[in-house]
């Protein structure tokens, strides 16, 4: 029953050209001395006002990463004695000195896993605080191949709580894949996130984010039919039905700027934006404005709180697919942000995309440019 509804909201939400082509499982393996580009403080609780996470002598218990964490400030020296216990009892102790790191090594699901502990005495936020930072020191890789191309692919393990699963990907850009052939994944293009469309060997796909293997063993990726968004470029075609079962299609915006807000329930800056948008649909009265959830299917229901709450007198698009919402996955490639805001002139062209600036400043003004 849940895959029917979950079907029908896709096929409600966006007609498209197949989202789904040929889907090729990549094996991997992990690699286990490679440091996280990212990661996360271990969380005790602490007031904004707070200074240290305990004082000399003293403990304090915390979590991460599906941890239980009991932090202990050792009374001789500037250090803590920090005890990890997983769900299963499993313990270890690891001594951190200020200013240095610290290996851990933890048994998870995917094995025995390295992570990095360090210890810092300021938080980096114009203020003094004490902060227990963690991240892992490994990733999933493996070498994805079509026709005469290949080229190194990696999955991070973004939560670092040792399974990979769709929760990495809503973490970021969670997959990377060597694009330039230089042997390793840097830079601008190479960092994706999951259902993001990248183009490799003259065709076009995107990584399933539910077929992940817990274990980091494989991951799916798809080829697809879906086009990418270019600033500059005529929009591609799109055929959509709103949250009131009416049909929105782009060939029917010639001759009208359109604005897409694409938002999500968890972003307040997306929220906070609402009633500026009101005021552009005033500013700019022929501009054809319409919100995209991006939400994940679990908060659908916020999301409809929010809908319900913000009177938003424009057309409203809600597929309930998140990472593999069609509409998301294209214009995701133009800017990483939330909210991310489109703008399609009179003649159909991508014109700008971004997070608006600072109260929609750079919103107002791409408008003004093309919405006249």
């Amino acid at each position: 029953m849940d895959r029917c509804i979950t079907a029908l909201l896709f096929f409600i939400a966006l007609r498209l050209p197949a989202a789904d082509g040929d889907r090729t499982v990549v094996p991997m393996h992990l690699n286990l001395n490679v440091p996280a580009f990212s990661g996360q403080s271990i969380d005790f609780g602490l007031s904004r006002d707070a200074k240290v996470i305990a004082e000399r002598g003293a403990s304090r218990y915390g979590k991460v990463a599906g941890l239980t964490v009991h932090a202990t400030s050792l009374a001789d020296k500037s250090a803590y004695s920090v005890l990890f216990t997983s769900p299963d009892g499993q313990a270890t102790t690891v001594e951190v000195a200020a200013g240095a790191s610290a290996r851990v090594e933890i048994r998870r699901l995917a094995g025995v896993l390295s992570y990095n502990l360090t210890y810092d005495t300021h938080s980096g936020l114009n203020r003094d605080q004490e902060v227990l930072g963690w991240s892992s020191n490994y990733r999933a890789e493996g070498a994805f191949a079509i026709g005469d191309c290949k080229a190194l692919i990696a999955v991070w393990d973004m939560t670092a709580d040792g399974t990979f699963n769709r929760a990495d990907f809503r973490g970021g850009s969670a997959f990377g894949i060597d694009l330039n052939g230089d042997g390793k994944i840097w830079g601008k293009g190479e960092y994706l996130h999951a259902g993001e469309l990248f183009d490799f060997c003259g065709r076009r796909f995107f990584v399933d984010p539910d077929s992940l293997t817990p274990d980091g063993s494989a991951v799916t990726i798809v080829e697809t039919a879906l086009e990418k968004p270019k600033i500059g470029s005529p929009v591609p075609t799109l055929v959509m039905e709103t949250t009131d079962g009416k049909t929105v299609r782009s060939a029917d915006w010639k001759g009208k700027a359109v604005l897409l807000d694409f938002w999500a329930s968890w972003c307040g800056y997306c929220i906070e934006a609402f009633p500026r948008l009101k005021e552009m649909q005033t500013q700019f009265p022929d501009l054809q404005l319409i919100s995209v959830n991006t939400d994940e299917p679990g908060a659908i229901a916020s999301a409809r709180k929010v809908v319900a709450t913000h009177e938003m007198p424009w057309p409203k698009i809600m597929s309930g697919k998140g990472l593999n919402d069609p509409l998301w996955m294209m214009f995701e490639s133009l800017e990483h942000s939330m909210p991310l805001y489109v703008v399609i002139d009179r003649q159909g062209v991508v014109r700008y995309s971004g997070s608006g600036g600072n109260e929609l400043v750079d919103l107002r003004a791409a408008l003004a440019t093309h919405a006249r």
